[in-house]
């Protein structure tokens, strides 16, 4: 898989870190990739940022997306180089992918990603022990749970963080999107009770050919996938 595939799979963080931000109503798109029968991992990955960080980046995504001839950006078929990419040189995809980590650079809180390895699932998930009566999470929706735990804590251990609202966006077109809506109430009213210091607001889904932060989300978990899945392939 070509670097410029990969390279975005990391946390990106802007310069000074997150505790230079005053966090009121944060939204995180995230997207999911290997769900098909045939991979060996499953992803959710995206970002996260403020209602005024999703307006700056907005415009500025779909003029990287103007210019490059595109009407959206799909993940998969960029590399595979399947139309609209089937004219792009090798140079083109690694200005598009570096041109796009500017703006995410500059426009995001932070990036998260959950890499889920499918024989784990299988042989320790769900053949392992289980409490009685406790539904078990799909892989999606157990992807969702680990994700939204480990962002809740990140947001929580910022000073500036309180009273913060999240705001969860994610892929309409992705499977199993009830089970990811169980474990969201679930996640909501842990929250409630427990009477943190984040606010946990509600969940949408939208059609990624629509919204522009979440198809940086699913350039994120196709290069998280991808870079995982050759690890994995390397391991018993």
């Amino acid at each position: 898989v070509p670097n410029y595939i990969t390279s975005l799979a990391t946390h990106l963080w802007p310069e000074g870190g997150v505790e230079d931000y005053r966090m009121l109503f944060i939204n995180g798109y995230f997207d999911d990739a290997g769900t098909d029968q045939h991979s060996n991992v499953q992803t959710m990955a995206g970002y996260v940022g403020t209602i005024e960080q999703w307006r700056n980046f907005i415009p500025r995504w779909n003029a990287l997306l103007k210019d490059n001839g595109l009407s959206y950006f799909h993940a998969y078929r960029f590399s595979q180089s399947k139309p609209p990419y089937d004219t792009w040189s090798t140079e083109d995809k690694r200005q598009f992918i570096a041109d796009a980590a500017d703006i995410l650079k500059r426009g995001v809180i932070v990036g998260m990603s959950v890499i889920l390895r499918i024989d784990d699932y299988k042989q320790v998930y769900k053949a392992g022990p289980r409490i009685r009566k406790r539904q078990l999470d799909t892989k999606r929706g157990l992807c969702f749970r680990v994700l939204s735990s480990r962002l809740a804590k990140l947001l929580e251990q910022n000073r500036r963080s309180h009273d913060a609202r999240l705001h969860f966006v994610l892929d309409a077109g992705a499977p199993n999107s009830g089970d990811v809506i169980r474990i969201h109430n679930e996640f909501k009213a842990f929250a409630l009770a427990k009477r943190t210091s984040l606010t946990v607001g509600g969940m949408d889904f939208e059609w990624a050919e629509e919204c522009g932060p979440l198809q940086a989300a699913d350039l994120f978990a196709f290069g998280s996938k991808q870079n995982s899945q050759n690890l994995v392939e390397g391991f018993p």
